[in-house]
């Protein structure tokens, strides 16, 4: 399982490093990274690494999901509240780049941060 995390956190500094400097040629290293990311994952998968799957699991990575939804959902409000008030302005690949970022980062942290936590009520 290690060498997987090791896998998903470089695949995770070749996005970042992608996103943040621009100078280069940053499709090359986002592609890199999330090429790497996704090899990584379906290596684990395919091992059957990682936690066992029960319902309590199925049930608090359910309830991950929706709360990265409602995240995503209010971070498009308040970019779109902040183009109309003409504060902030960002292009579409910006946004679209946000959004993706924002939706599987909340998810994986807040699955985590759930399964840490224990069952729901």
């Amino acid at each position: 399982m290690r060498k997987y995390k090791i896998s998903i956190a470089i695949g995770a500094l070749l996005v970042f490093a992608g996103l943040a400097f621009p100078l280069w040629d940053s499709t090359v290293l986002l592609s890199m990274g999330v090429a790497l990311i996704a090899a990584a994952w379906m290596r684990g998968w395919r091992s059957g690494a990682g936690l066992d799957r029960d319902e309590r699991t199925d049930k608090l990575a359910a309830y991950g999901i929706a709360y990265s939804w409602l995240i995503t959902f209010s971070l498009s409000i308040v970019l779109l509240l902040l183009d109309l008030l003409r504060l902030f302005s960002l292009s579409s690949q910006g946004v679209l780049e946000l959004i993706v970022l924002v939706m599987a980062g909340s998810a994986a942290i807040l699955k985590w941060h759930l399964l840490r936590q224990g069952d729901l009520v």
